[in-house]
């Protein structure tokens, strides 16, 4: 379902950084609540969108990208620029698997 893809873009956003240390530890959990705010509203947004019928015939992975993206451009300028920056350095130490795991998601 979008809001099961939601959950795994989340999570590509990251939630450590490369020494397995917690971002709350580096930027007083400004990163971590970016990505929870993101998170809630590509949700509210997803679940928004059953409600028009023109979204039934489009794949849940590309319904929830969509949702995720607006919700990232609608995140408070310094917020947004923290989650560019961690995206920018790789996001998680797990990021390469996560990102074979979404490629593969989008893909079905």
């Amino acid at each position: 379902t979008p809001a099961c893809f939601v959950r795994r873009y989340a999570a590509l956003l990251g939630e450590e950084d490369g020494n397995g240390d917690d971002d709350k530890d580096k930027d007083g959990g400004a990163a971590q609540q970016a990505r929870a705010r993101a998170q809630t509203e590509a949700a509210f947004l997803v679940e928004v969108s059953v409600c028009d019928g023109s979204f039934a015939g489009l794949r849940p992975s590309v319904v929830a990208l969509a949702a995720m993206l607006c919700a990232l451009d609608r995140l408070p300028p310094q917020q947004r620029r923290l989650q560019q920056q961690q995206l920018r350095a790789g996001g998680s130490s797990s990021s390469e698997r996560q990102r074979a795991e979404f490629e593969r998601a989008v893909e079905d």
